[in-house]
């Protein structure tokens, strides 16, 4: 490690991607990546706002909160945006976990899970899946029951939309 890193780092490990083939004809569903192409709506869309690109936003995106809400039937309010999900959820862990407040996650699922917890200094319990890759509903209430705080559990909801369904 660095000697300019902070001492609070010493112990963390870093969190090691996945291959990344050099194929262009692969998708890897593991990272996310969409077997569609971009629509071409989405494209003119992108072709035709492209100039602006060299400013900063308005800084509450006011107008893509309101129409993603609007598009989802939700508050704007109940919105975030951020730089990719993984900013969103170190941001989620820094706001909702701490020593008293403590994450737990399935045992197989996002490999950053316990990088953020780690970076965060959050004390984490990972859950085992059953063969059916399900959580049993009893291993769900044992982290609260040990600890007596509430605690986060991280699931495997990601929903998987075709571009044509996102309205662009």
């Amino acid at each position: 490690m660095s000697r300019f890193f902070s001492y609070k780092y010493k112990d963390l490990v870093p969190y090691t991607p996945g291959e990344q083939p050099k194929v262009l004809n692969v998708t890897k569903l593991n990272t996310n990546e969409c077997p569609f192409p971009p629509s071409e709506k989405a494209m003119a869309f992108a072709r035709e706002h492209l100039r602006p690109l060299n400013l900063y936003p308005e800084i509450q995106c006011i107008d893509l909160r309101s129409r993603l809400a609007e598009l989802h039937g939700i508050d704007a309010d109940n919105i975030i945006l951020g730089n990719g999900s993984d900013e969103l959820l170190n941001f989620s862990f820094m706001a909702f976990c701490d020593d008293r407040r403590q994450a737990a996650f399935p045992s197989i699922s996002y490999g950053f899970y316990p990088v953020y917890a780690d970076l965060n200094h959050v004390p984490y319990t990972t859950i085992p899946l059953r063969a059916d890759f399900t959580i049993a509903p009893e291993d769900k209430a044992q982290p609260r029951q040990r600890s007596g705080h509430r605690r986060g559990l991280c699931g495997l909801r990601r929903r998987d939309l075709h571009p044509a369904d996102s309205g662009l």
